[in-house]
């Protein structure tokens, strides 16, 4: 059996499943963290457990293992799925992670956070961000470290992108090469990882509206307790929480977050003739934020 050994969110992840997208490592260190494929025998302390009809039972115990059985005929696509999505974020949640669904993009050495409901264009802007040249440092699931001293460190993570078919023609974007998404129709798209991707310092966190606007893109600070109801409302996989027994570490990190780091709402124009210019005033106020720290 082949074995994979991975680089991800600052975790050596060694797999018996092929990851594509995250960058392989060569060192030959103890893993951090093991994927592999058997039976769960039970869910022992610290465990979380769950199960996709038709494609699998998956048991992550300890922020350390995850188990997966997958269901006869099920394919590795569909199985991957849930264990990039689900599996892999209640891991990081045991590991007292914060843990946002989000992506990060990195904009003059700082990371800036990007979030919001689904079909609210995250990966969207963040292909746009990586045509003009900025490294995207995650998607989708967003791992934030608080260290001992408070500073905040975003982990680099997968760097793949859903695409819908209008998202990938406007940005021109080949999706000859994308495979489909049966959940959601869309096609996940690789980006080249950058060289040595390290942690990068959290700077500013944007909630990206689902509402229409007439302007091409409206940015309002958010008061701090909204910028904590936005974190906690975006938190990926939360509702594992309370059953991991996490919760009031969770909020501490989200109380931390909102101390130390802006947090905005951007209302933006749903109509694709406005979309380059609400992205590039996106990015020129997220430049001016960065700027502001200097």
């Amino acid at each position: 059996m082949t074995i994979f050994r991975y680089d991800l969110f600052g975790l050596t992840i060694v797999s018996e499943f092929a990851i594509p997208w995250a960058p392989e490592t060569e060192t030959l260190a103890a893993g951090d963290v093991e994927i592999r494929r058997a039976p769960p025998d039970g869910i022992g302390a610290g465990g979380f457990q769950f199960e996709v009809p038709n494609v699998a039972c998956y048991r992550i115990t300890g922020g350390r293992e995850i188990i997966v059985d997958g269901a006869p005929g099920a394919s590795e696509e569909a199985i991957r799925l849930y264990l990039l999505g689900s599996a892999l974020g209640v891991l990081l949640h045991q590991r007292g992670l914060l843990v946002l669904h989000a992506n990060a993009i990195v904009i003059d050495g700082a990371a800036m956070l990007f979030m919001g409901p689904s079909g609210a264009g995250k990966s969207t802007l963040a292909a746009w961000f990586a045509s003009q040249g900025y490294p995207v440092l995650t998607d989708d699931i967003c791992a934030v470290e608080v260290s001992a001293d408070g500073a905040l460190s975003v982990l680099p993570g997968l760097t793949r992108l859903r695409l819908a078919d209008d998202a990938a023609v406007h940005l021109g974007v080949d999706i000859a090469e994308g495979a489909s998404c049966s959940s959601s129709g869309k096609h996940e798209i690789g980006l080249p990882r950058q060289e040595a991707m390290r942690p990068s310092a959290l700077r500013a966190c944007y909630l990206l509206s689902d509402t229409a606007s007439g302007d091409p893109v409206c940015v309002r600070p958010l008061a701090n307790i909204e910028a904590v109801e936005m974190l906690m409302a975006n938190t990926y996989r939360g509702v594992a929480l309370q059953e991991l027994g996490g919760s009031a570490g969770h909020l501490a990190a989200c109380v931390r977050v909102a101390a130390s780091a802006p947090c905005f709402e951007v209302d933006r124009a749903k109509d694709w003739r406005c979309f380059d210019a609400g992205a590039g005033a996106l990015l020129a106020h997220a430049r001016g934020v960065v700027r502001e720290d200097c």
